[in-house]
């Protein structure tokens, strides 16, 4: 997956249900199991807050560090 700039704005302006359904699709693609994870609008706009500050390679160590596909 390329996490180029203009794609994390597209994600940062998703509706709370859509994110969510995306970043569980990202998580999924990269191998990460999210059946425990809660994506309610606190988490959501956290991940929005970290989005909007985190550089490519920063959004790949998290994915790689949630145990995913280092290869994303």
């Amino acid at each position: 997956m390329n996490f180029d700039r203009k794609s994390i704005e597209r994600l940062i302006s998703l509706n709370d249900a859509e994110l969510s359904q995306i970043i569980r699709e990202i998580a999924a693609e990269a191998g990460v199991d999210t059946s425990g994870v809660i994506l309610g609008s606190a988490e959501l706009s956290k991940l929005r807050t970290f989005l909007s500050l985190a550089s490519a390679d920063d959004i790949t160590r998290l994915i790689s560090g949630l145990g995913g596909n280092k290869n994303v």
